[in-house]
């Protein structure tokens, strides 16, 4: 049976993701609308190229420009609404599995190589030498590669349990010690 972790975004974060990416693609929506069914036909209207105003190729090709940035911002919006539903880890038995936006990669940790880095906490105005690191679980087996953040996304540790499962998933060595001790440590779990 496979044992959900607790990494991915909580349901308020689904929630506020949604409703801001539905308002800003709405907004661009409108301004594209506005646009293409009020500005760009004043631009042309009836009139040749001979007469005063820009050329009608010109018009189209900033009009074409427009809706190549509104395509570009709605496809980052789309992976980002993707990767917050879908993204989630799992661990069946020795097996964790990892799901991203668009693709899953699992890996056996009884038999990967895996050991723990880390990476500096998003955002803030310290430069990133200053930051907050966030530690991260890699394992690698026959060519896969996967990454685990070991934060869920309110910024703690992930529990107990979970770090202490992964741990004995693995074979006895520094990994599975140190995830260990970020468990049972009290001043680690300040991390």
């Amino acid at each position: 049976m496979a044992t959900p972790l607790s990494v991915g975004a909580t349901r308020g974060q689904k929630i506020f993701i949604s409703v801001f990416a539905l308002v800003f693609v709405a907004i661009l929506s409108g301004a594209i609308f506005i646009l293409t069914t009020f500005i760009l036909p004043g631009f042309l209207g009836t009139e040749t190229e001979s007469d005063f105003g820009p050329p009608s190729w010109l018009v189209y090709a900033i009009g074409g420009f427009f809706a190549l940035v509104f395509l570009t911002i709605v496809i980052v919006f789309v992976t980002v609404i993707v990767a917050t539903f879908r993204h989630k880890a799992s661990l069946d038995g020795s097996r964790l599995q990892v799901t991203g936006a668009y693709r899953t990669r699992s890996v056996d940790l009884a038999t990967a190589r895996a050991w723990i880095g880390t990476q500096p906490a998003p955002g803030g105005d310290e430069p990133l030498a200053a930051r907050r690191r966030i530690p991260l679980l890699y394992a690698q087996d026959q060519g896969r590669r996967v990454r685990l953040r070991l934060h869920d996304n309110t910024g703690s540790l992930l529990p107990p349990d979970e770090l202490l499962a992964l741990a004995a998933a693995m074979p006895e060595g520094p990994t599975a010690d140190q995830l260990r001790h970020l468990a049972t440590d009290p001043t680690a779990r300040l991390l």
